[in-house]
Parts: C-alpha cells; sequence; structure tokens
C-alpha cells in the first residue's frame, strides 16, 4: 500500500469564499421568508463553518499550519488551555475571522442589503 506525503493545505481565501456564499444564501432565504437576519444569525453561520473546518484530522493540521503562531499565549486568553489540534485549528481560525474587517456580521448585513437594492 502506497501512502502519500503531501499534506492538505488550508487556503483561507478559499475558505473565506466559502463561507460568505453560505452566509449569502442563507440571506437569500431569510429575506425571502421576512425572517430576522442579524449580526448573531450571521455569527452563528460563521461558528459552524469554523467547526465544519476542523471535524477532519487531516484539515485542522493544515489550519493550525496555516494559521497558528508558535507562540499560542494570545488564544490561550479567548480559549484557555488548547488540548489537541482540532482546538488549536479552531482557535487560529476563529482568530483570523474576528480580525477580517469582511468578516465582520455588521459590515456582512450592509453589504448584503446594497447587493440587493
Amino acid at each position: 500500500m502506497k501512502t502519500s506525503n503531501t499534506m492538505n493545505r488550508f487556503i483561507y481565501s478559499e475558505w473565506k469564499q466559502r463561507c460568505l456564499e453560505v452566509i449569502e444564501e442563507n440571506y437569500n432565504y431569510y429575506n425571502d421568508h421576512d425572517m430576522d437576519f442579524n449580526e448573531d444569525v450571521i455569527n452563528d453561520m460563521i461558528y459552524q463553518e469554523i467547526d465544519n473546518a476542523v471535524i477532519y484530522y487531516a484539515d485542522a493540521w493544515a489550519i493550525a499550519y496555516e494559521l497558528a503562531d508558535n507562540d499560542w499565549s494570545d488564544l490561550y486568553v479567548d480559549f484557555g488551555g488548547i488540548k489537541n489540534i482540532s482546538q488549536l485549528a479552531y482557535a487560529a481560525l476563529f482568530d483570523k475571522v474576528t480580525n477580517d474587517y469582511q468578516m465582520n456580521g455588521e459590515n456582512l448585513i450592509e453589504y448584503f442589503k446594497q447587493q440587493a437594492v
């Protein structure tokens, strides 16, 4: 049996694009059904997409490799003791998203409202 030495790659811009597509689909659904689409809804969707991204061990390693610093002390403040690769990947991706202006819930609501006009 031949094994592969290649590691999964995580490309934030690709993940972000998929995440934004999910948010946009939900925005359209909420609009079509006169439901309240707010920052909490967006944040819940983003957190769910982060959860989905770190489910698999190889993907979690790829995310941690791309996004996690060697010094995790800044992540410790928000997440406490990081005990496994999935927690590290989640914390690193969460940190990246929260520092991404385009992924801010308020900005996304405004963006989708402008697109709807």
